[in-house]
């Protein structure tokens, strides 16, 4: 952790690609680490939209009119039980991330959301964030025992980068709580890959150690492992570790272990922009 941090501020005080070089020895790893931070953001991307969702259906006002407001975006239920949320030409969110466009929530399962067999699919119209269009498909099914089914396919953040995951969202507090975020706790577990199709390189992730998610962290996340594999051309490692670090507990890092297998490893420090 001393070695992380102190990387962290070299970091702050801007270095130049030389000395970021040196850090890293030489390349090494510089691949992997880009690689790393793109899955980060379409996991950060995506768990923002279930986010968005769970908040508009666990408020009472939208519940009472179908109409509520949710990070600067207007929520509202269509008649046929789809959830529209609209950012219009440029909404600042909670995060200082600015969204346009909309997003709508197609019912597929005709239940309530907080009842098991509840289905939403999303669909995206003109949807981005900081102007990066947003793409692809992702669905939430209600499981049972307050755990919610996440499934992305193609799911896109960033030019030439697709984002795969099957993962479950597994509540332990707060699924049942009205207007109220700061009870919430759940963590995320299962599987998801990106591919970087202009770099032919690619990285899969099995959460090992649950992600778990808790709003009153400015952050999000308190502690998570994920193991990693990576695959592609001209990578100096291909495999890994991406740890949550539990006693650091509410911070945006996290520690980035790389390694060909044998004996050669090295550890890099990665900031997050919050779930």
């Amino acid at each position: 952790m001393k070695r992380s941090f102190m990387l962290l501020a070299l970091a702050a005080l801007g270095l130049t690609a030389c000395e970021e070089d040196i850090l890293f020895g030489g390349e090494q790893g510089q691949d992997q680490a880009a690689l790393s931070e793109s899955f980060l953001t379409a996991q950060v991307r995506a768990n923002f939209l279930y986010k968005v969702f769970d908040q508009t259906m666990r408020d009472s006002s939208f519940q009472a009119t179908d109409s509520t407001s949710v990070e600067g975006a207007t929520a509202q239920r269509a008649s046929n039980g789809d959830i529209l949320v609209d950012f219009g030409n440029g909404a600042v969110g909670s995060d200082g991330r600015t969204r346009s466009g909309q997003v709508r929530y197609t019912d597929v399962g005709g239940v309530p959301y907080t009842s098991a067999g509840a289905k939403y699919n999303l669909s995206f119209n003109n949807y981005a964030v900081e102007s990066a269009p947003v793409t692809g498909s992702m669905s939430m099914e209600n499981k049972g025992n307050n755990k919610i089914g996440l499934n992305l396919a193609n799911f896109s953040v960033m030019e030439q980068t697709a984002f795969n995951a099957n993962q479950e969202v597994q509540w332990d507090s707060g699924f049942a709580t009205q207007n109220d975020l700061s009870d919430d706790l759940y963590s995320v577990s299962g599987t998801a890959d990106l591919t970087d199709s202009a770099a032919s390189q690619s990285i899969a992730a099995t959460f090992t150690a649950p992600v778990k998610l808790q709003q009153s962290c400015a952050f999000g996340v308190t502690q998570g492992v994920l193991d990693l594999t990576f695959s592609g051309d001209s990578l100096d490692y291909n495999q890994g570790t991406m740890d949550f670090l539990a006693e650091d507990g509410c911070n945006n890092v996290v520690e980035l272990t790389l390694s060909d297998g044998n004996s050669n490893e090295i550890t890099v420090p990665l900031s997050f922009e919050g779930f």
